[in-house]
């Protein structure tokens, strides 16, 4: 409500003055008139910007013991005045404290309860108000705000329980959609690079991924943008009563929250009616109140046509029954209460049964959506973690496979040689075997991919060096496989796991051998040399090992960055062919490259569009084909008349230049070329009205030159004949001299009129009627087509033309500004 600053006058002549709220001046006025102040003066205060309130609007639960309160007091025989003064006092909420002392201002003024409150619609709304007036009249007034507190908070557990029905799984979606939306732009990116550098190829769900995070990183604020803007159309859409009618008719046809939104409808409907006719407002108003309180468009048509049909004297079942929005069920009980004359009883059953089944209904509902949703989430994220990790999957998968392969391919050799028995044979094959069998098992079974890595690594190490030791220690040439298994943990776990696998490949070596020579560790064969041997040969291995290890870690980190930069190149080469291809199809000359044989394989959007030839039918072809007429490649410089795909004939300018691949050889043409045909059409019509300009000087001329000799032919024929005495023929033949050479020079003269313009006479005029005339007789016009558009944005400007003259100065621009847009468009005066 309006804070207004006023001045006044009482009747004994004292000056007052302060601050009042009012909806009007007129309000404001009327209220001092009651206290006998004569208002002299009003302004209204506008609320500064940087003034705060605490308090915002109150919520239904303060209404509600506000009511309740009321209701006590009321009942305990507490004066009206008095109970509205100690309400505001004990009032936390500032606005709604205000507000309430409002009320109290106005009734002590002579306002009844009910007009007060109607003071202050944004606090008590028209089914409040209209339910304190009904209890003013019948003075039941402690009975109203009972039963209004009751309603009051019944609509309270409704609300909630469409929040809660509607709330929780709008909030968990968008949760839900901001995380993934993280993990695609923040997290995924990582991966990439990752795999970049590891140079593999992803499989299919990877790529599928890695392309959502791109497109989020390129494209989610123009994504995001475009959300906005669908929010906006919608609520603009929404606040139209079309688009409020279809949106609230498709949400009852929801298949999930359609059927709980109808209980909740039906609900609130015969809950409010209950409470106002219980409350002894008249039914009419009854169903308009009910009707613009439903929340629901439909629900609202419905509810204005159960108040039409009782106007004309009909039942309340027929119009119900008819809009389909109420089950068949509600309607028999409420015609049976009419009937029964029971009305507010049946309403209030129904709504009692409802409610129950609103809240019954809300928790199927979250039991229902609650499972569906953990799934729904689990699979999406479960879903990208896996992608993600399906790379590194499948090099664990292939450190497996060279596993089985390299120490099969060493056993058969082992075998071969006859130096392994049998035994240890059939136990090294085993264990490789089954521990692959593992690995594959664990890798179904659990996904942590750089755990199963060390582990793999640190078998592999023991067994390599089992195997050393019963192929002959020192001896044996299995001591290799630590060199490979160091190169596959670098490839494996980078940097990281090539000097890990290095160090305990040193460390594992060397506490072998020193076990084995002094006898803590049998071989097979037991065979050693001296110490001084035995040291160089560790020694020369642990210097293998690191150089391995080092070497191995510098080709990983070289073939990773190979791999990043081609991949940045690659990148690179595509942008710029795809940027060229742009710049190309962006030139609106057209554009045509050919070999030295004249055969075209580059054509761009221009050229298309001027020849009638897409782009994949004119590759391959001559240009002799596409361009029938087209002279050698000997000029550089020409045009030529040619003839579109579809027969129309055109004019183009052509330059051509050679392709050059030094500074000797030519690998073709390029054809750049421009559609002069209108230019054409323009220097023909402009030499036509030259020479039309020309012949027009040239018989005001010859026209000039006729009109003296007549004047003097018609002068001296004059002086004659009135010194002739003539018969009466003669006579007729001489006023036909007369007339005919009268009728010669005023030819003469409308055609000099014609070829040479006449002086203007300028007056003071009105532009803009000229140009609303010249709009009118245009709409008119054959010219003006369907497609064409007039918008006109005048204002008066007065100038000194001649009128006839600056009308026909109009009309000509508009009707060239119509031939200039023969597909349409539209021409702005202004």
């Amino acid at each position: 409500m309006p804070n207004f600053s006023f001045k006044g006058r009482t009747r004994q002549g004292e000056q007052v003055s302060g601050e009042r709220q009012a909806d009007t001046r007129q309000s404001l006025a009327l209220a001092l008139r009651r206290e006998q102040i004569f208002l002299l003066e009003a302004e209204e205060k506008k609320p500064s910007r940087f003034n705060m309130e605490f308090g915002g609007n109150p919520t239904a639960k303060d209404l509600a013991v506000f009511t309740r309160q009321f209701s006590v007091m009321i009942d305990s025989g507490v004066p009206l005045v008095q109970c509205l003064q100690i309400l505001a006092d004990t009032q936390e909420n500032k606005k709604f404290a205000a507000a309430i002392r409002n009320v109290t201002k106005e009734v002590e003024s002579g306002n009844s309860l009910a007009a007060a409150m109607k003071m202050n619609p944004k606090v008590f709304d028209e089914l409040y108000t209209n339910m304190v007036a009904a209890g003013e009249a019948g003075g039941i007034l402690d009975t109203i705000f009972q039963r209004l507190s009751i309603y009051i908070e019944k609509a309270v557990k409704l609300k909630r329980a469409v929040q809660s029905a509607m709330v929780y799984p709008i909030a968990v979606v968008v949760i839900a959609s901001a995380v993934i939306t993280l993990i695609l732009w923040k997290v995924v990116p990582a991966f990439t690079e990752l795999f970049q550098s590891m140079n593999v190829d992803l499989p299919l769900p990877t790529r599928i991924v890695i392309g959502a995070s791109q497109f989020v990183g390129s494209y989610g604020i123009f994504v995001a943008i475009g959300l906005v803007i669908l929010g906006f159309l919608f609520k603009s859409y929404y606040a139209t009563p079309k688009g409020r009618y279809n949106v609230d008719a498709l949400i009852l046809k929801a298949p999930i929250f359609g059927p709980l939104l109808r209980k909740i409808s039906v609900a609130r409907f015969t809950r409010t009616m209950a409470t106002l006719i219980a409350s002894g407002v008249p039914i009419l108003d009854c169903l308009d109140i009910t009707a613009r309180t439903s929340g629901n468009a439909v629900i609202e048509e419905a509810i204005f046509s159960v108040k039409k049909a009782i106007e004309e004297g009909r039942t309340i079942v027929d119009p119900l029954k008819a809009s389909g929005v109420f089950p068949q069920m509600v309607v028999s009980m409420i015609g049976v209460g009419e009937a029964a004359g029971a009305l507010e009883v049946m309403l209030t059953k129904i709504a009692d049964f409802y409610e129950e089944e609103v809240d019954s209904a809300v928790g199927d509902l979250m039991t229902a959506l609650e499972p569906a949703m953990i799934v729904v989430l689990g699979v999406t994220v479960g879903g990208i973690v896996i992608s993600m990790y399906m790379p590194i999957f499948s090099l664990i998968l292939r450190l497996i496979y060279v596993r089985l392969v390299v120490f099969t391919v060493f056993a058969a050799a082992e075998v071969i040689r006859n130096v392994m028995p049998s035994r240890d044979m059939t136990i090294l094959l085993g264990a490789v075997y089954v521990l692959s069998a593992c690995w594959f098992a664990l890798l179904k079974l659990d996904k942590s991919y750089v755990l199963q890595s060390y582990a793999q690594i640190a078998v592999d190490l023991l067994l390599i060096t089992w195997t050393v030791n019963r192929t002959g220690g020192v001896d044996s040439y299995f001591s290799s496989l630590y060199f490979l298994e160091i190169v596959m943990s670098s490839i494996l776990l980078e940097r990281r796991g090539a000097f890990l696998a290095g160090t305990a490949s040193s460390l594992i070596h060397f506490i072998h051998m020193d076990l084995g020579y002094f006898g803590y560790i049998r071989t097979n064969p037991n065979v050693w040399p001296d110490l001084g041997l035995l040291q160089y040969i560790i020694s020369l291995n642990i210097f293998g090992f690191c150089s391995v290890a080092f070497l191995s870690n510098y080709l990983a980190e070289s073939w990773r960055r190979t791999g990043v930069e081609l991949e940045k190149s690659t990148g690179q080469i595509a942008f710029l062919q795809a940027f060229s291809d742009r710049i190309i199809d962006s030139l609106g000359s057209g554009l045509v490259t050919t070999d030295l044989e004249g055969r075209i394989y580059l054509f761009n959007r221009a050229a298309e569009e001027t020849t009638g030839y897409r782009a994949h039918e004119a590759i391959g072809l001559t240009i002799w084909e596409v361009f029938p007429g087209m002279p050698g490649v000997d000029s550089t410089r020409f045009e030529i008349s040619t003839n579109r795909r579809d027969g129309h004939e055109i004019h183009l300018r052509f330059s051509v230049s050679p392709v050059m691949i030094d500074e000797k050889n030519t690998a073709g043409n390029v054809w750049c070329f421009d559609n002069i045909t209108e230019l054409r059409q323009l220097e023909r019509q402009m030499r036509q009205k030259e020479q039309m300009a020309a012949i027009g000087a040239m018989s005001a001329g010859i026209a000039h030159e006729i009109r003296n000799p007549l004047a003097s032919i018609a002068g001296s024929f004059d002086l004659l004949r009135s010194d002739l005495c003539l018969s009466k023929d003669q006579y007729q033949l001489a006023e036909i001299i007369t007339r005919e050479t009268e009728r010669l020079n005023r030819t003469i003269t409308e055609f000099l009129s014609y070829a040479r313009p006449i002086e203007p006479r300028t007056q003071p005029v009105d532009l803009s009627e000229l140009i609303s005339e010249t709009v009118r007789l245009m709409r008119n016009s054959p010219e003006l087509k369907p497609s064409h558009k007039i918008d006109t944005r005048l204002r008066p400007v007065t100038a000194e033309v001649d009128e006839a003259m600056m009308r026909q100065v109009f009309y000509n621009l508009a009707s060239n500004a119509f031939k200039a847009m023969p597909e349409g468009g539209t021409l702005t005066i202004s």
